[in-house]
């Protein structure tokens, strides 16, 4: 059987445990932002490619490059 080192009573103060807790925190607020931001990229990108399709760039005065 492995022996385990005791709990102490101040652990959680001196930081032991709590970069669980830190990390649970800022997932909890970045990742809806982050879904948010995906969303945005995922839209711009999409409406580019269809401008792409519509929009000739000679049409602009574009060349494919631009």
């Amino acid at each position: 059987m492995i022996a385990r080192a005791p709990r102490l009573a101040g652990a959680e103060v001196a930081g032991v445990g709590t970069g669980d807790h830190t990390r649970h925190l800022i997932g909890l607020r970045l990742l809806p932002f982050l879904f948010v931001l995906y969303i945005t990229n995922y839209l711009d990108r999409t409406s580019e490619a269809y401008a792409a399709l519509e929009i000739s760039p000679d049409d602009l005065g574009l060349s494919r490059r631009a």
